[in-house]
């Protein structure tokens, strides 16, 4: 039930479902499962819920805590106290930092205003039911390219890329507006970086990886290069963390691929290394642990020598590598079909904790997943039983039509 709670992907309309089922899950069996109701009331996302939904919960529904009652009331002051002084203040800052997982919603049930396009020649655009505008002409006032988006906690963020022309990369992070539709400047990252993995975890924006451009374009053998470094921004200090470096360098011809399972980070890639006999590709998954800070290369070895990409993506605690290799057209004799995707269904040890070290957690790549139906066309598609997915700058989307 825990591992369940804490489960980022719960497809739920709202974070009252997940409430009232532990609710019921608790009545069912009171006494035998009564002693878990403090630590699996700390894994609903309480502070999503509306203020009347919190008060009705904790003043209906207390009397069946009643073998808990001191360390509820405890949980249902510190509401009352974030509700009473407001969302900004120190108070409450310091509760969201101490019990960052229940004010983090759900990826599933996080409901999308507007979809966001972010260009490079300055031009922001929202979709919305009102149809497409244009939102903020300038992202720090340069053209960019290389950038990478992420979401946290309902706000729009934009890091790094490098400035079209000038061929300068950038270290800027800003956060959108919504109210005056301007990108407001935040402290910078350490290192300028480019088409690099970027996403977010329980209150922490990870940046990991990419690319840093040469300083004299136009050269020969003057190519962009692969950076092995990791930081990560906390939201609520509003500062950058230098964190351990990635444990092998990859390709600079593909962002790493990032994807969340339980409290970890799994990046997924690969680079080239060279042979007697020409290049090899070696393809690469790691672990990052964000409770200890570590490193694990969990594979290193090639799939297949033709794949030139690979991606990671998770749907309910499976792990799966999707590959890209470059075949023949089945429509034509002289041409190719460069995405034909090849999926692998993995599996990390059982023994892996996301709470302490371990060592050396096992991996195992499984079987391949049919993708006999997928169409032949230049997107990153590729398909898990009857879901559909695209893959577009490193990030993996469903069910798209």
């Amino acid at each position: 039930m825990s591992d369940l709670l804490e489960r980022n992907d719960l497809q739920v309309t709202d974070e009252s479902e997940v409430l009232d089922a532990l609710v019921s899950w608790l009545k069912y069996d009171w006494d035998n499962r009564k002693a878990y109701t403090i630590s699996l009331l700390g894994r609903v996302r309480l502070g999503v819920l509306p203020r009347e939904k919190i008060i009705d919960f904790f003043e209906n529904q207390l009397a069946v805590f009643e073998d808990q009652l001191a360390e509820c009331r405890a949980l249902y002051m510190d509401f009352m106290k974030f509700y009473a002084v407001g969302k900004k203040s120190f108070v409450s800052t310091v509760l969201v930092e101490k019990q960052h997982l229940i004010f983090t919603p759900r990826i599933a049930c996080e409901s999308a205003e507007a979809l966001v396009a972010i260009g490079y020649r300055n031009q922001c655009f929202e979709e919305d039911s009102n149809g497409l505008s244009e939102i903020a002409i300038s992202i720090a006032g340069q053209n960019r390219s290389g950038h990478a988006v992420a979401i946290a906690n309902g706000n729009l963020y934009c890091a790094g890329g490098y400035c079209q022309g000038l061929y300068r990369l950038q270290g800027s992070f800003v956060k959108y507006n919504k109210q005056d539709h301007k990108w407001n400047d935040l402290q910078q990252m350490n290192y300028e970086r480019s088409d690099f993995g970027f996403i977010y975890l329980d209150g922490y924006l990870y940046a990991i990886g990419g690319t840093k451009m040469p300083q004299i374009r136009n050269q020969p053998n003057n190519l962009n290069t692969s950076i092995d470094t990791v930081e990560r921004y906390n939201i609520s200090t509003g500062s950058w963390q230098k964190l351990p470096c990635l444990p092998h360098v990859l390709n600079p011809s593909t962002r790493p691929s990032i994807a969340i399972f339980k409290h970890c980070l799994i990046v997924a890639g690969y680079y080239s290394s060279q042979r007697q006999y020409g290049a090899v590709h070696n393809h690469l998954v790691m672990l990052f642990n964000t409770k200890t800070n570590t490193w694990h290369t969990l594979h290193a070895n090639n799939l297949d020598s033709e794949f030139h990409e690979l991606h990671v993506y998770i749907s309910y605690e499976t792990i799966y590598l999707v590959a890209y290799q470059m075949v023949a057209s089945k429509y034509s004799a002289t041409s190719q079909w460069k995405f034909c995707p090849t999926v692998y269904k993995c599996q990390i040890g059982t023994e892996c904790s996301m709470d302490v070290e371990t060592p050396n957690p096992t991996f195992t790549i499984g079987d391949k997943i049919s993708q006999q139906y997928v169409p032949e066309t230049n997107m990153r598609v590729f398909r898990i039983g009857k879901e559909v997915y695209v893959i577009l700058r490193g990030y993996v989307y469903k069910d798209c039509q």
